[in-house]
């Protein structure tokens, strides 16, 4: 049989299956399945089995486009516009981690040395803080996300050939939007408070309302409201003309001069247009229904502006004909029944905050819960004015936040609930403007390809147009960035976006890197060097969070404990009418706690251990290496506390350091081990975290171990004042040290 007949054989088989399922196609496939169905899965990305979804995505990623080198003959590179945002991206994440000399330091965030005493140069420190980042471990952690967010998204962006390539990309954006929305009312219907029913978290459930498998209802249904727009392209897009056959073949061509090959068989799934029609309205009704019940107003917003823009869009193509506009109808009708049956008040009662809470950030009132985000966002702004130039590192709002903050009574916001002050808090106006400059890119290519476009590329603009709106505006109202799911379909979209308008804007087009196979093949190697060394820290970091999630919950374990312990000696002390704290029953009460305690601090030394630079573990550590201390000594009898042995440690003149050690070690017997841990500990997390205000407590609490210099917990309460001025305990242990000090 000849080439030609096989090569006819081949061509009808992949017209009759619709799909043209070449090597290329499967290897473009493996890793957007991977990065836009599976990563989501992981908690949308945020926990670290989410965040190896997507190293590995990058890995499969890396691999399809050396797999397209050999394949084509043609191992090249084609630079784009893409490459300078993500080069200049990097360029500002690594410069945050790496040490940098003081004088340097001042120069570009003159105000880290009124915000750490204690590492610049305060009357007592640590030593000189080294880098741009107040939290580099977690600065380390976004580092490695955004590496594998880059080598994804570039190597799609090379092997991207054709618009049926794009096309496929869209539909399976379609469908992991479809198959997300259907999972989150499905488990919200049938739940047992886990997460895909069997993964239970530590902090939240699935009983209350609609998150799918994300951990915060604003990131489903931001991700939803992003991938709306390529159900939108499913349910409308055309019949492939012949000119767009021809066209698709030669993406690029004009944009770089050279002639891409690539299968150019139209996606057609077999289903008429009709059913096409039906399902994807139905799909999009369902996604609709999705948002609305996940109770978030972002994301009702967010989908309302895609809604908007992409319905005028298709008016504007006539692709919203009678049958199509009776079809919306219907499914608004179905929408509005299914909430009728459950769930309308609700949504009504959220919906209706919006107005309220608008009011409240430009009025003057002094309400936390009314005033919160125009808290948040003052804060963000000073903070913005103390670190303008590369912020404090990325993934430190939660830490620096709260030195600006004021008293938000039991409200925490560990982010800046807006995208845009959150990046300009954590990588200065230069990170917020390159994000804004990248924005406006992938717009004004949506723009340009649907003005001058082909029906084909006009209707791919559409979808690509909605979830760049979307992603936009949602960021206005939350930090949806920071998720990787959102994060890394926006940077797919427009990573499309760009290659469909290279060969209407030819300044998209840089010169090409032409490399041979060799020189692919190590670069390939290289890349995936580096994401196995970020996969195997997230792999270490998903064992670290199962054993921390576990002490959290310990936690909670133990405070039931302490009440049950507490209101047993009430009742004792009413029986006998006087308090006998040393009681059988309470001893025997305490002793519980004290098991469940030595469990919980077992759990966060396999934290630590997995983990090393976990500063909330390393806080909480020291925390219950302290407490466990005081309840040891109180079974025993003894009544000479923490306080008092610090007392006199800094009030007696010891003849050296060795006989003062050695007093301590006779007076704490088995417990100084629980001091010297505790020490160590806090010592760990303030290195880690040096805004961990619990921790210089901590520390102050233990700095007669190694002098009896009183500036030292004094100087240590100072920092913490600093850093976090309006937390409890702080203020507490800073009222504790005015008393000692007279």
């Amino acid at each position: 049989m000849s080439e030609r007949v096989r090569a006819r054989r081949h061509h009808r088989s992949a017209q009759s299956s619709g799909w043209a399922v070449s090597p290329e196609t499967c290897a473009l496939f493996i890793p957007i399945v991977l990065a836009v169905i599976l990563m989501p899965l992981g908690m949308g990305g945020r926990h670290p089995l989410g965040q190896l979804f997507l190293s590995a995505a990058a890995i499969a990623a890396a691999g399809a486009w050396l797999f397209h080198c050999y394949h084509k003959n043609d191992a090249g590179w084609q630079l784009s516009v893409l490459d300078l945002l993500f080069t200049a991206g990097i360029a500002i994440a690594v410069t945050q981690v790496i040490p940098l000399s003081a004088a340097l330091i001042k120069s570009i965030s003159p105000h880290l040395s009124t915000l750490l005493p204690c590492w610049t140069d305060g009357p007592w420190t640590l030593g000189q803080w080294s880098t741009l980042s107040l939290t580099p471990s977690e600065t380390s952690v976004g580092i490695g996300i955004f590496v594998a967010q880059i080598i994804l998204v570039g190597c799609i962006f090379q092997t991207i050939q054709s618009n049926q390539d794009i096309e496929r990309i869209l539909l399976v954006v379609a469908v992991a939007t479809g198959l997300m929305a259907a999972l989150g009312v499905v488990q919200y219907l049938t739940s047992n408070g886990n997460y895909l029913w069997f993964y239970e978290p530590a902090f939240n459930d699935t009983r209350s309302i609609v998150t799918g498998t994300f951990g915060c209802r604003n990131h489903y249904a931001s991700f939803l409201a992003i991938g709306a727009g390529s159900l939108i392209w499913w349910t409308f897009k055309p019949e492939q003309t012949k000119r767009d056959s021809r066209t698709t073949s030669q993406l690029s061509s004009r944009g770089s001069g050279r002639r891409q090959h690539s299968s150019n068989t139209p996606i057609t799934s077999g289903i008429q247009v009709e059913h096409r029609l039906a399902i994807g309205l139905v799909a999009l009704g369902i996604t609709t229904f999705a948002v609305l019940l996940s109770l978030s107003r972002g994301g009702t917003m967010s989908l309302a502006a895609v809604g908007l823009v992409t319905t005028g869009m298709l008016l504007k193509t006539g692709r919203i004909t009678p049958k199509v506009a009776g079809g919306l109808l219907g499914v608004f009708l179905l929408i509005g029944s299914a909430l009728t049956i459950h769930g309308m008040d609700r949504v009504n009662a959220r919906l209706d905050t919006i107005w309220t809470e608008l009011g409240a950030i430009f009025s003057d009132t002094d309400d936390a819960n009314l005033a919160g985000r125009r808290e948040v966002w003052q804060a963000a702004v000073e903070t913005i004015t103390d670190f303008p130039v590369l912020g404090t590192g990325i993934g430190s709002h939660a830490a620096v936040s709260k030195a600006y903050m004021p008293p938000t009574d039991k409200l925490i916001f560990t982010h800046a609930e807006n995208s845009y002050l959150n990046l300009g808090v954590e990588t200065g106006l230069v990170g917020l403007g390159l994000a804004i400059i990248s924005l406006v890119i992938g717009l004004t290519c949506c723009a340009v390809v649907f003005f001058k476009g082909t029906s084909q590329e006009q209707i791919i603009a559409i979808a690509l147009t909605g979830g760049l709106t979307t992603g936009t505006v949602h960021a206005a109202v939350d930090f949806i960035w920071y998720v990787p799911a959102c994060s890394t379909l926006m940077m797919l979209l427009g990573a499309c976006a760009v290659k469909l308008a290279s060969s209407h804007i030819q300044a998209l087009s840089l010169p090409r890197l032409t490399l041979d196979r060799a020189s692919a093949t190590i670069a390939s190697v290289g890349a995936v060097a580096v994401l196995v060394f970020i996969g195997h820290q997230q792999l270490q970091a998903a064992k670290a969070r199962a054993f921390f999630e576990d002490s959290i919950k310990q936690s909670r374990t133990l405070e039931k404990l302490s009440r049950q312990s507490t209101t047993l000696v009430a009742q004792q002390a009413v029986k006998t009418e006087k308090k006998n704290a040393d009681s059988p029953a309470e001893s025997i009460d305490e002793r519980g706690v004290v098991t469940e305690l030595e469990a919980r601090i077992n759990s966060l030394e396999k934290t630590v251990a997995l983990q090393p630079d976990h500063v909330h573990a390393w806080t909480d550590l020291a925390f219950c290496k302290l407490e466990h201390f005081g309840l040891t000594r109180r079974i025993v009898g003894e009544t000479v506390g923490l306080t008092e042995i610090r007392q006199t440690v800094e009030q007696t003149q010891f003849e050296s350091t060795e006989a003062r050690i050695t007093w301590i070690q006779k007076v704490t017997g088995n417990g100084f081990q629980d001091l010297t841990q505790a020490m160590n500990a806090a010592l760990r997390a303030v290195t880690v975290n040096p805004c961990a205000g619990n921790a210089w407590c901590m520390l102050a609490s233990t700095s007669f171990l190694n002098t009896q210099d009183s500036a030292l917990p004094q100087a240590c309460i100072d920092q913490a004042l600093r850093v976090r001025p309006h937390e409890g305990h702080v203020l507490f242990e800073a009222a504790n040290q005015a008393e000692l000090s007279g």
